[in-house]
């Protein structure tokens, strides 16, 4: 099951929104830049036609962004993972105390980590194994400290796991078998 804290998702959320927002700005820049430079007629008719369909998106950008990673995250089956009331004790007991996933104490950048370290710590209680993928130094660091949680710095690290591939091996014999079955009930 992939779990999606509610940080991760909006970091992710208003970083794509950002970057698409600004391609976005970029090309009306750029199509006003045509209409300036040339004076061809067909060329002005393009940029203008450009330069509108942008000013016409650029609003709905950040809905676009958000609707898309939606989908994505429900064709994956996520699960997300809301911020709790007692995450926010939690987060301020380890931003005072300079606890993991606190790179020291009352260090103002590591409170959105540590909401997310608070999900993946409510997630090793209640499962057996957890599978964590962090870039993060810190989080990765703190997650290395929890007997159930299994750390790795990037998604094609988490993939090449022998877990992973023991996992796929297992999915992709019983997915064969069910074909051949069905092959078996349709073939005289």
């Amino acid at each position: 099951v992939l779990y999606i804290p509610a940080y991760v998702k909006g970091e992710f959320e208003s970083q794509q929104k950002i970057a698409v927002e600004d391609e976005i700005r970029k090309i009306i820049t750029a199509a006003k830049s045509i209409t300036r430079r040339s004076g061809n007629e067909q060329l002005a008719k393009f940029s203008e036609m450009v330069s509108k369909a942008a000013e016409k998106i650029l609003p709905k950008a950040g809905v676009l962004t958000t609707e898309e990673f939606t989908r994505w995250a429900k064709r994956c089956k996520a699960v997300p993972s809301e911020i709790k009331p007692e995450h926010a004790v939690r987060v301020m007991n380890d931003y005072f105390a300079g606890e993991a996933p606190f790179s020291s104490s009352k260090h103002r950048e590591d409170i959105p980590d540590s909401f997310i370290w608070q999900t993946v710590l409510d997630l090793a209680d209640k499962k057996e194994n957890v599978y964590f993928i962090a870039n993060d130094g810190q989080l990765f660091k703190a997650a290395k400290t929890v007997s159930n949680v299994t750390a790795h710095n990037t998604l094609d690290e988490f993939v090449e796991s022998p877990e992973f591939q023991k996992v796929i091996e297992e999915l992709t014999t019983e997915a064969v078998a069910r074909n051949i079955a069905r092959a078996k009930r349709i073939l005289p």
